[in-house]
């Protein structure tokens, strides 16, 4: 390994400890080194990890992407992330991407990653500023400009400019600088162009300047012109702002010239001389307007400032005197002075005398000048307030409270309260309110005439018209209206119905002030004004709030459709689905489609269908079309699609709004069912049944609308000559078994009653069957029906045959009936043979071995003793045998009366018998409730003993021996079973089990007459049952048997 060189063990040295994150990667994009920044002590565990991993998964495409080109392009590039860590705030990232080339390959690249979090945050805050001050200038009342540095030239205009000029804001934005100047009056553009460059250059002496602009009508407007530098775009640029000054300066214009007319008349000066001598005294003073003194001369000549004026004025107006001795440059000076009861303004100009010692002051009379500025500043608040409001509100709830808040303090008023109209019941509902408002009523209120007379918002809203009073008595003076605001302590109010372009009442805004105040026509004119605002924005706010739930109607009607709604822009990417549309092509949420192109869901060889019936919706044709498309889990589905273009405002189509309807199922079925018409028609023309398919006509005619070939042979015609014809014209074959006059009887009584027709006729000669006809018809519908005719002549024949052979059969079953009568008779009297004279030898065997038993003890040795006791055994067991085969033979002949038998109750009879019989018997003996059975009580009884004594039997030498009695159910059948643990048996001789006389133990073992399972045997036969068994040697067995229902 070559040992790393100082400079680059330094650098590496550098980078590890630096606070970046670095890492390197390879061209498999692995990490090959990270610094300790990265790492954070773990950099065995980061090594050889893609890097991706470390970004978050929206962003992991896009570096791999930026990667990609650095190693292809061996230039360094950049790349910004950000990252949401849980519980911290979310930080940005810039990463630097740099390659590390080694000869003509880039080998390797290093990335280092940089906190951009406080730029990206200043960039987010600067772009929410701009969209707010956006917002404001686009409603701001006063006309808006922005004219970049250099040729006069408009970037920027708001719509309240575009309406001062008469022009569209793309025409004034459009123009050069010859128009634009044009717009300002011939004599008032040098000295607006020199304003605006000052402006530029911040130098100007005033921020304001009057002029006249021309509108594009030719019209004259006065503006006020403020303007101040700005940077716009990262240039330097002037903003100006325009007031229609135009109603105020036609006032002042007459104020000027009525002055002038007076100047003329007294040819006297309006302002007052005074002039102050070195010591700060009163030294003389002049005016031809005598209007200006407050008081006399004689009541400050002579005497110092500060004994004249106010202190708080005198202390600044020494100053300026001084400063302007000191300077020699002239100070201007305005200031207020309480007159009477009035209080008035002035300014003055102080200028040094040229004695240089005096002092001159020109003082003027601005309290008119001072009111109309104080006048524009509230108007100025007024309108700024309402624009806000309206800007910011949600609302018209939020905007009544907003506006209230926002004109209390510049109208001068202390509470207020804003009601809107619900017109569906004629009331005020109050919105909002502000201020001092105990007292206030806040219900709803009637809009009557009556209300009226009680309530000033009422009679504004009955009258359409503002309502002004003041200087309210603390009395009633027979306005009873009054009597509210009396009770409010209000010595002044105003109501002001807010009224939309139709005069339709939207609301009423009311104000009230405890100070008694007087309302001059300019106060008149702002309220005026401000109704007109009020119900601008008022009629706007409640537009956008019936838009929005017009809008949240429409999105959950398109939501909740049954039907799929897409709507997507003329480049196929969806913007739009509800959840039906979802739903078709198996996606969870319409949210997964939003974004996808119709070309991916679409099967691809529909591709070029869609891309067709796009260029149909560009040229604004609608259309109805099928096409297929693929579902999320590769599934074909047909969809019809009903689709129009989407328009914008300017009627340009933007896009396509398309209503879907899942048609596969449909459309498989349209299959099936012409599948299925094409085997009906097939089974229908092949088939040897003739059929006729009738439909009842207007006039009462049944019309033959089909007929198979077969039918044709019914009526001797071909199909052609037949379908369509009235069945009453068709020509019958004479010799038919049904006559024409019949079919056609039964045919109406089948369209009048909907009852079926049934019938087979046999048509015999000679006794023999000739032909036979089997008819079927019933209605379909109430207009139609369907007959069937089927030739039946072999089968008549053949059934024919059967009776003649079912005849025979009984002649000789009774035959047999009667052989087997004879052969019963012959059983019971060999029956009767066996019981009693075999019987009879075996009684006198047995007695007369038992009488040399008893009489000749002494000569017999004990050999005879033990033949005779073998004798007597065998005549025993010989008449056992006799007695179990009468048994056998009585149970396959008796007769059975079948009744509903508790077999549990008869095993637990049986049981009881055997524990009787063998008291020392210890065994465990369960008998479970089973269901009744329908049978022969007596024979299941000798059954069930046999079964059970077999039981009882090979259980003897069991010491724990247990018997048990229940039943199963297997496939909807009951098994009843006998279970023990006793002996058990082979399987293998099972069959041997109910043969007569077949044992499987020796009679040593277990005494028997191997008759017991052969009668069991036969007594479930003759049930109709099963009997079978399973067992096992040494582990018991289980016989099941069912017995037939």
């Amino acid at each position: 390994m070559v040992p790393l060189s100082k400079s680059v063990q330094d650098f590496f040295r550098l980078i590890d400890q630096a606070s970046l994150k670095i890492i390197t990667v390879d061209s498999q994009f692995r990490i090959t080194y990270a610094n300790q920044s990265f790492s954070r002590g773990k950099l065995s565990e980061v090594l050889g990890k893609p890097a991706t991993d470390y970004v978050a998964p929206s962003y992991r495409d896009g570096l791999e992407c930026v990667l990609a080109e650095v190693f292809e392009k061996g230039t360094p590039m950049a790349y910004e992330i950000s990252e949401d860590r849980p519980g911290q705030e979310k930080t940005w990232h810039r990463l630097q991407l740099s390659p590390v080339i080694e000869g003509d390959h880039v080998t390797a690249v290093m990335m280092s990653s940089t906190d951009i979090t406080d730029r990206v945050k200043m960039e987010l805050a600067l772009k929410e500023e701009e969209s707010k001050y956006r917002a404001i200038t686009e409603q701001s009342l006063l006309g808006i400009a922005i004219l970049p540095q250099g040729p006069v030239n408009v970037a920027f205009v708001n719509p309240q400019l575009s309406r001062m000029l008469g022009c569209s804001q793309e025409e004034i934005l459009e123009m050069d600088t010859g128009e634009i100047v044009q717009l300002v009056h011939e004599n008032d553009r040098e000295e607006a162009l020199e304003f605006l460059r000052a402006a530029m250059a911040e130098t100007q002496d005033s921020n304001t300047m009057q002029l006249r602009l021309i509108r594009s009508d030719g019209s004259e407007i006065w503006v006020e012109l403020t303007a101040g530098k700005i940077v716009y775009e990262n240039k330097p640029a002037v903003e100006v702002s325009l007031l229609d000054i135009t109603d105020r300066r036609r006032s002042q214009q007459e104020l000027i010239e009525s002055e002038g007319r007076f100047r003329t008349l007294l040819q006297s000066m309006n302002d007052l001389v005074i002039v102050h001598d070195k010591e700060d005294r009163y030294h003389s003073a002049f005016t031809g307007n005598q209007a200006i003194l407050y008081t006399t001369p004689e009541n400050y000549l002579g005497r110092h400032i500060s004994e004249v004026l106010p202190e708080h004025i005198a202390r600044e107006y020494l100053a300026k005197v001084r400063k302007v001795r000191e300077t020699g440059v002239t100070e201007d000076f305005d200031y207020s002075l309480q007159v009477d009861v009035e209080t008035k303004w002035f300014s003055a100009s102080i200028s040094p005398h040229e004695d240089g010692e005096s002092a001159v002051v020109v003082v003027r009379d601005v309290t008119e000048r001072h009111r109309a500025n104080e006048a524009l500043k509230r108007e100025r608040a007024v309108f700024k307030n309402i624009a806000e409001a309206a800007l910011h509100a949600k609302d018209a709830k939020e905007l009544a409270g907003s506006i209230l808040e926002g004109l209390l303090e510049p109208l001068g008023f202390e509470f207020g309260i804003f009601r809107l109209f619900d017109e569906k019941r004629n009331v005020l509902r109050p919105s909002a309110k502000a201020g001092r408002t105990a007292g206030l009523v806040l219900e709803d209120l009637s809009c009557s005439e009556e209300l009226g007379k009680e309530y000033l918002m009422v009679k504004s809203a009955l009258e359409r018209k503002p309502q002004l009073v003041s200087d309210i008595p603390m009395e009633p003076d027979g306005r009873t209206y009054l009597n509210r605001l009396i009770n409010l302590g209000a010595k002044a109010a105003v109501s002001l119905p807010i009224l939309d372009e139709k005069g339709q009442l939207l609301g009423v805004a009311s104000f009230a002030t405890r100070e008694n105040r007087e309302y001059t026509d300019d106060d008149r004119e702002l309220f005026s004004t401000i109704s007109g605002m009020l119900a601008t924005v008022l009629e706007r706010k409640l537009a956008e709030a019936a838009l929005l739930m017009s809008e949240r109607r429409y999105r959950e009607l398109l939501t909740d459709m049954s039907e799929g709604i897409g709507i997507a822009d003329l480049e196929e990417r969806i913007v739009f689905a509800n959840q039906s549309f979802a739903d078709m092509l198996g996606f969870r949420s319409p949210q997964k489609l939003v974004g996808m192109s119709l070309l991916d869901l679409v099967h691809p060889t529909e591709m070029e269908k869609l891309l067709l019936q796009t260029q149909e919706r560009e040229a604004g044709i609608s259309s109805r079309y099928i096409i297929r498309m693929i579902s999320t889990d590769g599934q074909d589905r047909h969809i019809r699609v009903s689709a129009v273009p989407s328009r914008d405002d300017e009627g340009q189509v933007e896009g396509t709004v398309a209503i879907m309807t899942d048609v596969t199922e449909q459309l498989r079925a349209e299959e099936a069912l012409r599948d299925s018409e094409a085997r009906f028609r097939s089974v229908f023309e092949s088939t040897p049944v003739a059929m006729h398919l009738l439909e009842l006509a207007e006039d009462g005619q049944l019309i033959l609308v089909d007929a198979n070939p077969a039918a044709a042979e019914l009526v001797g015609s071909y199909h052609d000559r037949i379908v369509g014809k009235a069945i009453e014209d068709i020509v019958w074959p004479t010799r038919s078994l049904l006559p024409k006059h019949r079919v056609l009887e039964e045919y109406h009584q089948i369209m009048e009653t909907g009852k079926p027709w049934y019938t087979e006729e046999i048509m015999r000669s000679d006794d023999k069957i000739v032909s036979a006809l089997q008819v079927h018809a019933f209605q379909t519908s109430p207009r139609t029906m369907v007959a069937s005719f089927l030739d039946i002549t072999e089968r008549a024949i053949a059934e024919d045959e059967v009776k003649e052979l079912n005849a025979e059969l009984s002649r000789r079953v009774e035959e047999r009936t009667a052989e087997l009568a004879a052969a019963n008779k012959e059983l019971e009297s060999f029956a009767y043979t066996v019981s009693h004279d075999l019987r009879a030898p075996l009684r006198t065997m047995d007695g007369f071995s038992q009488a040399l038993t008893e009489d000749y003890p002494e000569q017999l040795d004990d050999t005879g003793k033990d033949y005779l006791r073998r004798i007597r055994a065998a005549a025993t067991r010989m008449g056992g045998l006799i007695e179990d085969i009468l048994q056998l033979s009585r149970v396959t002949r008796a007769d059975m009366d079948r009744t509903s038998v508790d077999l549990s109750l008869v095993a637990t009879e049986v049981i009881h018998d055997l524990e009787s019989g063998s008291p020392d018997r210890n065994i465990n003996v369960r008998i479970a409730e089973t269901p009744s059975a329908r049978c022969d009580r007596r024979l299941l009884k000798l059954a069930l003993r046999n079964l059970l004594e077999n039981a009882w039997k090979f259980t003897r030498d069991i010491e724990n021996a247990t018997i048990e009695f229940g039943s199963e159910v297997h496939d909807d059948k009951t098994v009843f079973y006998v279970r023990d643990n006793g002996a058990g048996f082979d399987m293998r001789y099972q069959e041997k089990l109910f043969k007569p006389f077949q044992r499987l133990h020796s009679e040593e073992e277990f005494e028997g007459s191997g008759i017991g399972l052969a009668t069991v045997q036969r007594i479930i036969s003759r049930h109709g049952g099963n009997l079978w068994a399973r067992g096992a040697i040494n582990e018991g067995s289980t016989f099941y048997f069912t017995i037939s229902s």
